[in-house]
């Protein structure tokens, strides 16, 4: 058996803490990306439901046979859906304006307002 030298140990040498606090690539705080992703994801649900309506509305426009009951309603869902993360998206574009240091670009929001703001205006156009 071989002997250990007392004096062989080597004490490892702490890590320094860096001096210059770590900042998020954004340069926004967490709650303001969190909102933003949550805004764009409104946007992008409202975008696909009102797909979703419009396809099933040619699809049964140009189809020989009436839509069945269930159909309907699932149409219903979607036009729903499509509605209400539209009133999500517009709320968030709002709190987006307020939360984030550096508003997002106008194109972006040009976008968003228009698709999360179509599903209302077919709606009440439909039902005049």
């Amino acid at each position: 058996m071989a002997k250990r030298r007392s004096g062989s140990k080597k004490k490892l040498k702490a890590i320094p803490e860096p001096e210059v606090p770590i900042t998020r690539s954004t340069g926004e705080t967490p709650a303001a990306d969190a909102l933003t992703v949550c805004w764009m994801l409104a946007a992008l649900i409202t975008l696909l439901a009102s797909l979703a309506v419009v396809l099933f509305e040619l699809f049964v426009m140009h189809g020989e046979q009436q839509a069945t009951p269930g159909a309907q309603v699932f149409q219903g869902v979607l036009a729903f859906s499509s509605i209400t993360t539209g009133l999500i998206g517009l709320l968030f574009t709002l709190l987006v304006y307020r939360v984030r240091r550096q508003a997002p670009p106008r194109n972006v929001t040009i976008v968003v307002v228009v698709i999360c703001a179509l599903p209302l205006l077919v709606s009440v156009l439909r039902a005049m």
